[in-house]
């Protein structure tokens, strides 16, 4: 018996990882702009192998073919002169690798059409869809449409006008946070429980140490209206 079974041995779990196109549908919903920690979480959520650093090589071959992909956007203002820059990007020394935002061609011209259309006198043929693009964006359209003599449902008389607000923050997190947040996501928790501990340890693999910090910044969109 026991020689049967060491004569057939179980067959690898296969590589299976998703495409660039898979990983930034899956970013740009989450995030107007994204660190690349970010696109490791969604990366990370849609692989497997048959072990952790089989895992892991596939997430760091997917992150490298997307950052190079002609649909990633970086949001890095260009350097100035007499700034010093870093030798391995190109980049001031002032900006840290985790500060660079990135977002998607995608997205950009899902903003650029929400605002051609905010500001757009001949509206034939358009409407409106929630979603289309970032939230800030609803103030200048609001106000595009009512200097244009176009109802605005849920504009009321009993409200003042749509003040809208930002408010940048950063959520300093180590690693092992990180990976607990990861392991809530309905798609890693769906997965076989071998599979789930090969995706945090490659995770783990690909971040840093447990207890190395990551800097994620965010920025809360807040719109209020004082009631008359």
């Amino acid at each position: 018996m026991l020689a049967a079974v060491l004569g057939n041995p179980a067959t690898p779990a296969p590589v299976v990882r998703p495409s660039i196109d898979d990983v930034l549908l899956a970013v740009e919903p989450k995030y107007a702009e994204w660190a690349e920690p970010q696109l490791i979480e969604q990366i990370a959520a849609r692989v497997t192998g048959p072990d952790p650093a089989t895992i892991a090589a596939t997430i760091e071959q997917v992150l490298v073919e997307a950052m190079a992909s002609a649909e990633v956007v970086e949001l890095a203002p260009p350097s100035e002169p007499g700034d010093t820059l870093r030798p391995p990007d190109g980049r001031p020394v002032e900006m840290t690798p985790s500060a660079v935002r990135y977002t998607s061609v995608r997205h950009l011209q899902r903003e650029l059409a929400v605002v051609d259309w905010a500001t757009s006198t001949n509206h034939r043929g358009h409407r409106a869809v929630p979603g289309a693009g970032k939230t800030r964006m609803l103030a200048a359209a609001v106000d595009a449409w009512q200097t244009a003599g176009i109802v605005v449902f849920g504009a009321t008389s009993a409200f003042d006008d749509l003040v809208a607000d930002e408010v940048a923050w950063t959520d300093h997190v180590t690693v092992e946070v990180v990976v607990q947040r990861l392991a809530s996501h309905s798609a890693h928790r769906l997965l076989e429980p071998d599979q789930s501990a090969a995706v945090n340890e490659a995770l783990h693999h690909e971040l840093g140490a447990p207890t190395d910090v990551i800097d994620l910044s965010y920025t809360t969109h807040i719109f209020t209206a004082a009631q008359r």
